[in-house]
């Protein structure tokens, strides 16, 4: 992640700000990975949507590995 995107989501997690919807994020609600870095979202279904390639990307290095294990 750049680190101007970290300056993004660091701005937003001090305003309690959703970086996928733009919703306020009620105290006690936000979700994520726990890293102020890595963002603050109100929902899940807006934390996954956000890190959306990253997530395929590492979908698709498991199934891989899991295709050469079975392969061996």
């Amino acid at each position: 992640m750049e680190e101007s995107d970290q300056d993004y989501l660091l701005e937003l997690w001090d305003a309690n700000i959703c970086p996928n919807c733009g919703a306020t994020i009620p105290d006690g609600a936000r979700v994520g990975s726990g890293k102020k870095r890595e963002g603050g979202f109100c929902s899940l279904s807006c934390y996954g949507d956000y890190h959306k390639a990253t997530l395929v990307d590492r979908h698709r290095k498991t199934l891989a590995i899991v295709e050469r294990h079975r392969n061996s």
